[in-house]
């Protein structure tokens, strides 16, 4: 029992921490107790191994680098209070004057506008409803059933050797690309697609905030609303027609108006236009009766068409692949 209560008692004597009284009583136990003696002798060993290791050298700088760092914590501080007193001089400022009330309201307004503004209107985009054949865009093939979303911000071209193409911008706009056709789609404030060859048959939806849409060949440039229309472009020749709706183009300063059921010629700015265009010639746009344009819920969603009908679309490394 006495040895235990000695035990607790010999890192405090070694060290002389014990007072008068309990330092001679543990000194009596240590002449005639030798397990205690014992382990005495091995707490002095390793005391003195500790006491006799060199001490590691702080390095030069450290000096330097703590008075650096306390003077970066002394700036930041002064820093924070002086915003801290800048703010509240602003604040109180703006209390006292109604107009600046006014001003810093209006501009809240338009902060919060700014950021739910939606991103499909400010950028377009493209949705690949089918491609069959040799079809690209960007020099990207597609194949049957394989059926992509791209973002319409930078400029895209589609080309279409012997396949066929049907496309979707945006929330309104339906195009059918024939075989042989090659198309650069750039989106601005109004969609701009150049067409270099080939035949677009399209549907344009006229509503509230529809951008427009801009189809430029070689010899002219039709501007569209709303409306269902082709427009065919050959060497030397574009040839343009409405079913419904109307398409507008200028030639040598003159303003065409081709409404329905009419078509306009264009062979080397010589201009030919036709009223009450043939039936036959009307059937192009059977080839849109089985296709039509769905909904854009927001940026990164989509649709698609198959033979079981819509289907949901799936993310892969930022693309949505059907």
């Amino acid at each position: 029992m006495i040895c235990k209560m000695i035990e607790t008692e010999l890192m405090a004597y070694l060290f002389n921490l014990l007072e008068k009284k309990e330092r001679i009583k543990c000194e009596e136990h240590l002449k005639t107790c030798p397990v205690c003696f014992e382990k005495l002798k091995v707490l002095t060993r390793i005391k003195e191994a500790v006491e006799n290791e060199p001490m590691a050298r702080a390095p030069d700088q450290l000096a330097l680098i703590l008075k650096r760092a306390r003077e970066r914590e002394e700036a930041q501080e002064k820093r924070n209070a002086l915003r801290a007193i800048m703010w509240v001089r602003v604040l109180d400022y703006v209390r006292k004057n109604t107009f600046m009330k006014m001003g810093m309201a209006l501009g809240c307004v338009i902060l919060v506008l700014m950021m739910i503004r939606p991103g499909v209107e400010d950028q377009g985009r493209l949705y690949v409803l089918k491609a069959t054949g040799d079809v690209s865009i960007n020099k990207v093939s597609f194949f049957q059933k394989q059926e992509l979303l791209y973002d319409t911000k930078n400029e895209k071209n589609i080309d279409v050797g012997s396949g066929e193409c049907v496309i979707q911008l945006d929330k309104d706009k339906l195009l059918m690309l024939s075989p042989g056709s090659k198309v650069r789609i750039k989106t601005g404030k109004k969609i701009r697609l150049h067409l270099t060859q080939g035949l677009i048959i399209a549907k344009v939806v006229k509503n509230r905030g529809n951008k427009g849409l801009n189809i430029i060949t070689e010899q002219a440039e039709f501007d569209v609303t709303g409306t269902v229309f082709y427009i065919k472009a050959e060497k030397g020749e574009v040839e343009c027609g409405v079913q419904t709706g109307e398409v507008r183009t200028t030639i040598k300063d003159r303003e065409y108006h081709i409404t329905s059921r009419e078509k306009l010629q264009i062979r080397e700015h010589c201009v030919k236009e036709f009223t009450g265009i043939k039936a036959e010639e009307m059937g192009v746009f059977d080839k849109l009766k089985d296709h039509q344009i769905y909904g854009v819920h927001g940026p990164g969603t989509g649709f698609m068409l198959s033979r079981g009908g819509l289907c949901s679309p799936e993310k892969d490394n930022g693309n949505l692949i059907f």
